[in-house]
């Protein structure tokens, strides 16, 4: 420290006692010259004559000095606090989560996995009031190691959650959320848009032989079909009902207002809920070969496949039994894959392995429209992507336009 720490006293205060003023070193580095209380009533004033009491004063000033030399200064507020641990507000924290209507289901089991998988192992046994800027930057250090970028700061905005949620229903009392601090978020990583050559899709060769397997069943070749020419999300597939697919409009289309989550908890009631942004709120048109397939499955193969007459409101993309659900078709996808003889994973440029997920369909419709000549922003409206460089970064990258295919003359593939 630059001043010595030998303690300078004074004798003040209602009722007056006698106080020191020691320096101390912050959690930054930098220093604080605070005032303590000596606690000594029994303590008169003779300082103007360097009296015994004076002398005393002095010498306890010189040891609280010499004391807080040893330690860092957090203030009265979190010194006096409770000894509360983050694993002693986990129960309350998963509480108010859960009452959290306005909390996508997705969103929710997100925070409490972040939590148990990395938050709590590293930090649940800490003191919430000891919880310093260099604690958090060692764990955002250790994270960073071991995880994605987008990863670590998933992990990051639940911590950031968990403390200001607990701050802001009084469970602990802090001046600040430390996560929020420049020089925590200064450690997080930044987010890298992939290579445009390692954006997870399929050419089109393949996506025709995955739909010609002979054993694939008419309502998940039609699940694929429609993903790959409308690229809804899975939930958003698994959410749409026939009243929701515009087969008389003038352009049809499909309606996307809602999506199905999945049930990650049990006992949980997956019901549809809203689409995962504003902009996915949106009106998507049918290929020719998309709308041929869903009039056959509304007309005919809905209830055939189901044994009872279909509605409106039905899933036009069921769980099982007719109900609206959300099964793992990334899981179910793969199996898909390997029938048809095709990799389960997508080999980057620079030989890392990628397992295909049903997002694929996703990036592949919004390739194989940028090879076709359709512009990014048009792509991104389709895509319900707020921002276009979403979709040019992380789905479209490099397109261009194959020789041989007339995009005004998309090659038609029969329903089943």
């Amino acid at each position: 420290m630059s001043r010595t720490a030998s303690g300078t006293v004074d004798f003040r205060g209602t009722p007056a006692r006698w106080w020191a003023r020691i320096t101390v070193r912050r959690e930054d580095g930098t220093t604080a010259r605070p005032w303590v209380d000596l606690e000594r009533p029994d303590l008169k004033d003779d300082s103007a004559t360097k009296g015994p009491d004076w002398r005393t004063a002095k010498r306890l000033a010189a040891k609280r000095a010499k004391a807080a030399s040893k330690g860092v200064f957090v203030g009265v507020e979190r010194a006096t606090a409770p000894k509360v641990t983050l694993d002693d507000l986990e129960d309350k924290w998963f509480a108010l989560l859960d009452g959290d209507g306005h909390l996508k289901p997705g969103t929710r089991t997100a925070y409490k996995s972040c939590w148990s998988t990395n938050a709590k192992p590293a930090l649940g046994k800490h003191v919430i009031a000891t919880l310093s800027v260099p604690i958090l930057r060692a764990w955002v250090r250790e994270l960073v190691t071991d995880l994605s970028p987008s990863s670590v700061r998933n992990n990051a905005i639940a911590l950031t959650r968990f403390l200001s949620d607990a701050r802001a229903e009084g469970w602990i009392k802090i001046e600040s959320n430390p996560m929020k601090h420049e020089d925590v978020r200064a450690m997080l990583p930044t987010v890298h848009a992939p290579d445009p050559d390692s954006i997870v899709c399929w050419t089109r060769p393949e996506v025709e032989k995955l739909l010609a397997v002979p054993s694939l069943p008419d309502d998940r070749f039609g699940l694929y079909l429609v993903a790959l020419l409308t690229g809804l999300r899975a939930g958003e597939l698994r959410g749409l009902t026939f009243e929701r697919v515009l087969f008389d409009a003038p352009v049809p289309l499909v309606r996307v207002v809602q999506q199905q989550p999945i049930k990650r908890e049990a006992g949980e009631v997956a019901a549809a809920v809203s689409p995962k942004t504003r902009s996915s709120k949106r009106d998507v048109p049918l290929h020719p070969a998309a709308l041929a397939w869903l009039t056959w499955w509304r007309d005919e193969g809905w209830s055939a496949v189901y044994g009872r007459p279909r509605t409106d409101a039905d899933a036009v993309f069921p769980a099982i039994d007719g109900d609206a659900g959300r099964p793992r078709d990334a899981n179910i996808l793969r199996r898909d894959l390997g029938a048809a003889k095709l990799p389960l994973d997508f080999v980057a440029p620079d030989g890392t392995r990628l397992p295909y997920t049903f997002h694929s369909t996703r990036r592949t419709f919004s390739r194989l429209l940028g090879d076709n000549g359709v512009p990014p922003e048009m792509v991104g409206m389709i895509d319900g992507h707020a921002a276009k460089t979403v979709t040019e970064r992380h789905y479209m990258g490099r397109c261009q336009r194959p020789s041989g295919i007339d995009p005004s003359r998309p090659r038609r593939i029969d329903p089943p």
